[in-house]
């Protein structure tokens, strides 16, 4: 054996001996030890859904949804349940299509005689709600808006929008959008006023009411009423009454004309006209004065009872009138009175009321 190869078998005897030794060792120093798994942190420059997450989880409450039983609804006693709800729906529903049914019908069978008029008459257009017994009339004069009747002066006749130049009775006009309060009839006869002009006519000679009709309501007018009037404000310090304003007035102008024509009144008559009250005034010609008219004013009333005419004391005349009787004028220091009337415009299903001045 030559010097390589005992060096050789030397070193590799040295090296097994070597790792003999230190796998000895190692198996008498060895000691178990408990690994723990390393402890959740917060790493707040992770977002959340990044952190790491503890192994045990927080209790939270839990929030268990009941399944709903559906299964007593299906049973008989509620299907009877049911039925019944339905009937007294369709109950309901049946009434309310019968009530606005008939309606409809009732609104449609006051209009149908129209239609043979529309048919006669292909020019005209009549009027929403206007009575049968007019409809002939006014499909002949489309200027026709009332029809008046005074059985004093046996005076049956239309009335008329305008005039027509032939002396048929003319209605006063009224402003767009306002309620006519007073029906302003004009008169080119003067009979009416040896019936009305003193306490002795009124209780033995006249009837007391007057008849008359918008074509669509027909009215009872008790008469509460006359005087006379000027036309010309000089004849009164400058001032022409107001009788013929046809709308309806603000409560306190409405309250102010009634007083106004009580001082104004030939008589008494005890009536006292609130604002809910329909009018009737009568305006004729008059040989008085010259530019005068007779008024006579009526009350819409149903009752056929005539009133009882008695003296006055203080009658306001124009100053005109009290300078030729030689009396004092007690209101020549009186406040010139015009109303206030009440407008109603609607447009946008929007309703709109002005308080307007007459003067």
């Amino acid at each position: 054996m030559d010097n390589k190869d005992f060096e050789k078998n030397s070193i590799d005897d040295i090296l097994k001996e070597f790792q003999a030794k230190k796998d000895s060792r190692e198996k008498s120093d060895y000691v178990p030890v408990n690994v723990e798994p390393p402890k959740p942190r917060a790493d707040f420059a992770k977002a959340e859904s990044e952190e790491p997450k503890p192994d045990k989880e927080v209790n939270k409450p839990k929030i268990e949804l009941k399944k709903i039983d559906f299964s007593p609804l299906k049973s008989d006693k509620a299907k009877g349940v049911y039925k019944y709800l339905i009937i007294i729906v369709l109950i309901i529903a049946v009434f309310f299509a019968a009530v606005f049914g008939i309606g409809n019908m009732i609104k449609s069978s006051k209009t149908s005689y129209i239609k043979k008029y529309e048919k006669k008459y292909t020019d005209v257009s009549f009027p929403d709600g206007i009575e049968e017994k007019y409809c002939e009339l006014y499909g002949k004069n489309p200027n026709t808006c009332g029809y008046l009747k005074i059985d004093d002066i046996d005076l049956s006749s239309p009335v008329l929008k305008k005039a027509d130049g032939k002396g048929t009775p003319y209605l006063e006009k009224s402003a767009k959008g306002a309620r006519v309060d007073n029906f302003v009839v004009y008169l080119n006869d003067d009979s009416l006023e040896k019936y009305y002009s003193s306490v002795d006519s009124y209780n033995n000679s006249a009837s007391g009411f007057i008849s008359f009709s918008d074509l669509k309501t027909d009215y009872n007018f008790k008469v509460i009423g006359a005087f006379y009037t000027n036309t010309k404000a000089s004849d009164d310090n400058g001032y022409v009454f107001p009788y013929n304003v046809t709308e309806q007035m603000e409560p306190s102008s409405a309250l102010e004309f009634y007083t106004m024509l009580h001082y104004r009144f030939l008589y008494d008559t005890g009536a006292s006209p609130i604002r809910s009250d329909k009018l009737i005034t009568i305006s004729c010609p008059t040989s008085y004065h010259k530019d005068f008219r007779f008024v006579v004013v009526g009350v819409a009333r149903d009752d056929d009872k005539k009133l009882t005419a008695s003296p006055k004391k203080l009658i306001r005349y124009p100053q005109v009138i009290c300078d030729e009787k030689g009396i004092r004028n007690h209101f020549a220091s009186a406040k010139p009175w015009y109303p206030q009337i009440v407008i109603t415009a609607k447009k946008d299903n929007t309703t709109t009321t002005k308080i307007i001045d007459t003067k």
